[in-house]
């Protein structure tokens, strides 16, 4: 099982993340169904397209304390899955995605073999490699890097990102994938970069937002405080009533450390 807090950052000993814990501590055992609704909230990606609806499912499943959205099924249509996720994606995302594989992949075997003009490139795949310009060793690993991003593959992904060397270009190839919203204009930024051999400014990678999500964020985030401090204010409360509360503040703290908000989570110590 992920863990819990997987997809923010915070110190060991945050005092909110500590509050939460200790909410669920006093809950004891908690069944599956809670622990799956768990699960989707470690699930949420401020950057992901869907992000409105992904917020919508997790909510609906606090409610009724059953995942609406099973999570083993989020990215079963993204590329690394095949030919099949792509035919089923209907976004667009998938197909569009492989596309720029197929380019990189193409640019890299001219890398393997200097001189050999046998590939007809269709104006998407040259336009790719007026970007990239031409192989070097350099350029070729962080193309090798993002391509393992790109598809989850993360055994290469690994050992092609160890070394100092373009850390901060490799950062950004890190933090690219088909789900953000800024897809494929943020990919194609990179592109440039990588043939500069220079970091992208302002980039918008995995972990970023915009001021929409922004503005989207922090009125969740508020609707949530404002049901945590509902919570407070009642009399004493069943196991379910309970989980609801710690389900939302998991929900509330998720939110405020993806997006930087400084406002507390509120009513963290909900009466029994």
């Amino acid at each position: 099982m992920m863990d819990s807090w997987s997809n923010i950052e915070v110190l060991p000993d945050d005092p909110e993340i500590t509050a939460i814990d200790k909410m669920e501590q006093s809950l004891g055992e908690l069944p599956s169904n809670v622990r799956r609704v768990r699960e989707l909230i470690t699930r949420i990606e401020i950057c992901h397209f869907k992000i409105q609806r992904h917020c919508r499912f997790v909510k609906e499943s606090v409610a009724c304390l059953h995942p609406v959205r099973d999570s083993s099924g989020i990215g079963s249509n993204h590329i690394k899955n095949g030919a099949i996720a792509i035919r089923r994606d209907t976004t667009g995302r998938s197909a569009a995605g492989q596309r720029y594989i197929e380019a990189l992949n193409q640019w890299l075997e001219t890398g393997d073999h200097p001189g050999d003009s046998r590939h007809d490139r269709d104006p998407f795949t040259q336009q790719v490699f007026l970007w990239l310009g031409d192989p070097d060793p350099g350029n070729v690993k962080v193309v090798r890097l993002l391509i393992a991003r790109l598809m989850w593959d993360w055994e290469s992904y690994k050992m092609l990102n160890r070394g100092k060397a373009y850390k901060a270009l490799k950062e950004q190839a890190c933090r690219t994938d088909i789900c953000h919203y800024a897809f494929p204009e943020n990919l194609e930024s990179l592109l440039r970069g990588i043939g500069k051999m220079e970091p992208v400014d302002g980039y918008e990678g995995c972990g970023s937002f915009n001021p929409g999500l922004k503005a989207f964020a922090e009125k969740e985030f508020s609707k949530l405080n404002g049901l945590l401090r509902s919570a407070a204010k009642g009399q004493k409360k069943d196991k379910d009533e309970l989980s609801r509360t710690w389900l939302t503040a998991c929900f509330a703290k998720t939110i405020k450390e993806q997006t930087g908000l400084t406002k507390h989570v509120e009513a963290l110590m909900i009466r029994k």
